[in-house]
């Protein structure tokens, strides 16, 4: 039921899909805007950093548009993330150019732009656009047909502009509130960065090295886990050798390759109690995933992939299975301890990102080839070398060490063979995780919260304009033109438009 004064019509009735330009330069090095689809902004935020081209350079071969027009990106998945923007009259050029994924609704006289933008930007008109797009996976389009049809209520002129007003207003507080969580967001990645740093610097527990002098040092501890590893070899080739039926050749125990120690003629000094050691010194087993096909239908064994490695946590809850049998791949399973880390992916900062299996699984759980899995000697500094991954210092050799190619980033397990542990005692690392851990479920905590309020916020958003489409965002005033007298005029100087080509090709 719509207010009085209100009337109800179609978007293809009170605004032009995809006009041509008016008023074009004759000039064609004459400098125009041009906007990119990465230029207009989510949530009807605007039109972010236009570029300025010549003409000539622009106006075959994309969508043309003026001030007081309407964009709006039809194509998967920007449409779903909302891409709508009023163009601003300070447009260079007064014309502009953009994708052709963005369709052009210029309203006609009467029609407040931002009635139409708010409109389209609304969710429940998204999707019902997504469930009338074209095409093929992946490049999906919303129709023209269908948003020319779509039913919207049009509210008196200055209503319009009332409610427009009003939803600017509610809107930029909203804004405002979002930009100060979003510090707060960056301002907890610094304090986690620190947390991170100071540890594996040692001074995160100096105080605790002060009323602990008489721990066994680290270097002891990479001695045991140096023998461990040597045993585990020599275990290992026994074991072939028994398999195939042989004994094992004269010297065969001499074959053994100690991993390279590091060089730390120009590393920093460490604390008291601490060395310097490599992830080869101490791993077990470093191997990459498989590479079989998966999807959610629940056939095989559950395969680990990189949406499974969330905010340095093991997240089970988007999981893949394996649609081949994966035969005896018992040592390929995970275990507690083993730490997944994300080898590939499109973004620098992303490579290198990695989580610990801190539960015993009652299945066996494999990974994809796009993670390495580290296990190490000893699991129990499986958090410690975590931590060391995720500090500044851990960042900054990955960066350096992944190789780039074809837009995708690599690091490679040689790589993290070398990578560079400032080892702490065994008794230290316990006392310095807790310390990490602690800071870790604050900055959890308050993260978790700002996601609250940002989702609170963003149903305020759908309630507001849900309202104001309803009537029920301000009272109307009995002295507004109606809107139907409104819609009279624009069929009328449409039907008027429609007739003077034929009267000037009478008239010829």
């Amino acid at each position: 039921m719509l207010p009085p004064g209100w009337a109800r019509t179609t978007l293809g009735e009170v605004a032009v899909l995809n006009p041509r330009p008016n008023g074009l330069p004759e000039d064609e090095s004459s400098p125009v805007a041009f906007v990119p689809m990465a230029a207009v902004d989510e949530e009807h935020g605007g039109i972010a950093r236009p570029e300025v081209r010549p003409l000539g350079e622009v106006k075959r071969g994309y969508t043309p548009f003026q001030s007081g027009d309407v964009l709006f990106a039809k194509i998967t998945p920007c449409m779903e993330n909302g891409k709508v923007a009023v163009v601003p009259g300070n447009l260079v050029g007064g014309v502009g150019f953009g994708s052709t994924e963005l369709v052009v609704l210029r309203p006609e006289d009467g029609i407040e732009p931002r009635w139409l933008s708010r409109y389209l930007s609304q969710a429940t008109f998204r999707r019902r656009a997504k469930r009338a797009m074209t095409g093929a996976v992946g490049q999906q389009r919303v129709p023209k047909d269908f948003i020319e049809a779509e039913s919207l209520p049009v509210a008196p002129p200055p209503e319009q502009q009332r409610i427009a007003d009003v939803i600017d207003e509610l809107f930029s507080d909203l804004d405002a509130g979002v930009r100060a969580l979003e510090r707060v967001k960056r301002n907890l990645e610094r304090y986690r960065a620190s947390i991170l740093t100071a540890a594996v610097e040692g001074r995160l527990t100096a105080d605790w090295r002060k009323t602990h002098p008489d721990v066994e040092p680290a270097s002891e501890l990479l001695k045991r886990i140096l023998k461990e590893r040597r045993k585990r070899w020599e275990e290992a080739q026994l074991a072939k050798h028994t398999a195939r039926g042989k004994t094992p050749p004269k010297g065969w125990e001499t074959k053994y390759k100690e991993p390279a120690p590091p060089d730390t003629s120009e590393l920093p000094a460490l604390p008291k109690g601490w060395c310097w050691a490599t992830i080869d010194q101490v791993l077990s087993d470093g191997s990459y995933g498989t590479s079989v096909r998966c999807s959610y239908e629940v056939q095989g064994v559950p395969v680990l992939r990189i949406p499974n490695i969330v905010a340095g946590e093991i997240d089970l809850r988007d999981l893949k299975y394996s649609t081949k049998d994966l035969g005896d791949m018992g040592a390929k399973a995970l275990v507690w301890g083993d730490i997944l880390v994300c080898r590939t992916n499109g973004s620098l900062d992303l490579v290198g990102k990695a989580a610990v299996v801190h539960a015993d699984l009652e299945r066996p759980h494999y990974f994809a080839s796009y993670l390495i899995r580290l296990r190490l000697i000893i699991p129990d500094i499986s958090a410690y070398v975590h931590v060391a991954m995720r500090s500044t210092f851990g960042r900054k050799y990955i960066q350096r060490h992944a190789a780039s190619s074809a837009g995708q980033h690599n690091i490679s397990l040689s790589s993290l063979r070398h990578f560079l542990l400032p080892l702490p005692p065994l008794e230290e690392q316990t006392a310095l995780f807790a310390q990490v851990d602690d800071a870790q479920s604050m900055i959890q905590d308050t993260e978790r919260s700002n996601a609250r309020v940002i989702l609170r916020g963003a149903g305020l958003r759908r309630a507001i304009l849900k309202r104001a489409f309803e009537g029920r965002l301000l009272p109307q005033d009995p002295n507004d033109e109606p809107a139907n007298r409104l819609l009279d005029r624009i069929r009328a100087a449409r039907a008027v438009a429609a007739k003077e080509p034929r009267r000037r090709q009478n008239a010829s």
